[in-house]
């Protein structure tokens, strides 16, 4: 009994990477402060926006962009309960501490991950600066990447057991996250099959609470977007959008699309046939309307399938892209605030070695981990490592939308956390490799020498 009693609490470990990744997160939240990642950063003023529909008792006309189905409103949720950065990005980034440290906790308890591999996550976590950048921003996609986490870890820890209310709260988990981020609308019904798959056949009935109560959290926004736009969406409207963009990301495409939110075709072609009630609108406002959403998907299957060779030309070139821009989400720039210690300045100081960072696990983890992932899938589904499957599942999900939709190395942080379980398994299993050969070429010269 004290063996289990041992086994189950949070060791010093990870008490240490707790109150580490807490210190840093907030570190990084300093010098990241007056972070604005390009366009991501203007969407705030989208989530302004549904905080002015949410207080106005769900009223659509007093948004200032009038577009009601784009993007996803969970942000707005979050600045209607308050407009303080600093309270934000600080359960931002408590809600990334203590997330890890649940998932490494129930990933050693489970049995899913041994003490080395959750060691060594840990470690490459604490000191890589693309998955401090992601929680130290306002923007979705921090909360989303929590309740990704939480969400995983309670549905692989718990697939083996009978207790229903874990099933259930990882589907409140997904519903909620996707509240934040409509992109991973498939990912619940993709590891739904992976439990059915590698799982007893008693597991189908925890499998359908899971997804009932996920379904649940995706109701209301399907009855606002029918509401507001008189069209159903369980996601965002912007998919036309994005996919048609993304053709753009080939250079010299023979298409003529810009890779950017304002491509002067597709606002061209959206100005021609897609009809709206108001006008003139913004490049966004028309283009990822629930409108032209539709409108741009016939567009961008049409092109694809006029020029199949070119498009295939643009998934290996994003694929390539993708392999070599890693999570590497760009360099922090100077704070508001400053730090110092007799004249010696400490925030330019963490700066630096957050760049650094960023361009080291930013690249490296990433690619490594791409490069391991046959190894270890391989692995995980000899031992039905439901946890290890996941995380495949969940690379490979965000690595099929970066590539067949639009890359963005942004995009590919927010499986950072996964690929970094992953590149540690990875190196756990090479070690081990390593040091079984080295033990078998010695016991193979003691026996020669006898």
């Amino acid at each position: 009994m004290q063996y289990c009693a041992r086994a189950r609490a949070i060791d010093g470990g990870e008490l240490m990477f707790g109150a580490w990744i807490f210190l840093c997160g907030f570190a990084v939240m300093i010098i990241n402060w007056d972070a604005a990642v390009g366009d991501m950063q203007s969407l705030l003023q989208h989530y302004n926006d549904f905080k002015k529909i949410i207080i106005a008792g769900f009223d659509p006309s007093v948004a200032t962009f009038k577009v009601p189905t784009w993007p996803m409103w969970g942000y707005g949720w979050v600045l209607t309960l308050t407009s303080s950065k600093i309270t934000i990005l600080s359960f931002q980034v408590l809600g990334m501490s203590s997330s890890a440290l649940y998932f490494f906790y129930m990933s050693r308890t489970r049995n899913l991950l041994n003490i080395r591999e959750c060691r060594m996550a840990m470690f490459v976590l604490a000191v890589s600066a693309p998955w401090y950048a992601v929680h130290t921003i306002m923007w979705p996609y921090s909360p989303a990447g929590i309740l990704l986490v939480l969400g995983v870890i309670l549905l692989a820890g718990n697939a083996s057991m009978k207790n229903r209310y874990s099933y259930a709260l990882s589907g409140a988990c997904f519903g909620l996250m996707m509240n934040f981020r409509s992109d991973y609308i498939l990912l619940p019904l993709a590891l739904g099959l992976v439990l059915i798959i590698f799982r007893e056949i008693k597991i189908y009935s925890k499998i359908l609470i899971f997804l009932a109560v996920y379904f649940i959290f995706l109701i209301p926004w399907a009855v606002w977007t029918k509401h507001s736009s008189h069209k159903m969406y369980f996601g965002s409207s912007n998919s036309g959008h994005v996919m048609f963009i993304g053709l753009g990301q080939l250079p010299n495409n023979t298409w003529g699309i810009q890779p950017s939110d304002g491509d002067p075709l597709m606002m061209k072609l959206c100005r021609e046939n897609v009809t709206r009630e108001r006008a003139p609108w913004t490049s966004n406002e028309l283009s990822c309307s629930a409108e032209a959403d539709g409108f741009l998907k016939h567009e961008f299957w049409k092109r694809v399938c006029q020029k199949p060779d070119e498009w295939i030309s643009k998934l290996q070139y994003v694929t390539l892209q993708m392999l070599l821009e890693g999570a590497d989400m760009g360099s922090f720039k100077t704070s508001a605030f400053r730090i110092g210690v007799t004249g010696f300045d400490l925030t330019e100081l963490f700066r630096d070695i957050a760049n650094l960072s960023m361009r080291i696990t930013g690249r490296g983890v990433v690619i490594l981990s791409f490069l391991s992932l046959p190894f270890t899938l391989i692995q995980a589904l000899k031992k039905k490592n439901i946890l290890l499957i996941f995380v495949t599942v969940i690379i490979l999900y965000q690595a099929a939308l970066n590539i067949f939709l639009y890359q963005f190395p942004h995009y590919t942080a927010n499986a950072f956390f996964f690929h970094v379980v992953n590149f540690s398994v990875a190196v756990v299993m090479f070690a081990k490799y390593l040091h079984q050969k080295n033990h078998d070429i010695f016991r193979a010269s003691y026996v020669s020498h006898r």
